[in-house]
């Protein structure tokens, strides 16, 4: 994976399961990253920061 690499709302719904509502209601808690730039209506996120939130998660539940 590169650190550059951005990944869009579309894509983090899809690989985590998030519905749109859940994932901005985690973001305004604090509970998710927030978007690393925004263009338009797009938001985006470094594809870095998701994987380790999902990485992080994942240990959680395992302990």
């Amino acid at each position: 994976m590169n650190n550059d690499e951005y990944i869009t709302t579309k894509i983090i719904m899809a690989i985590t399961t998030l519905g749109r509502t859940k994932l901005y209601e985690m973001i305004k808690k604090g509970e998710f990253p927030k978007e690393d730039k925004q263009t338009g209506k797009e938001k985006y996120w470094k594809a870095e920061s998701v994987y380790n939130w999902m990485q992080q998660k994942a240990k959680e539940r395992n302990q």
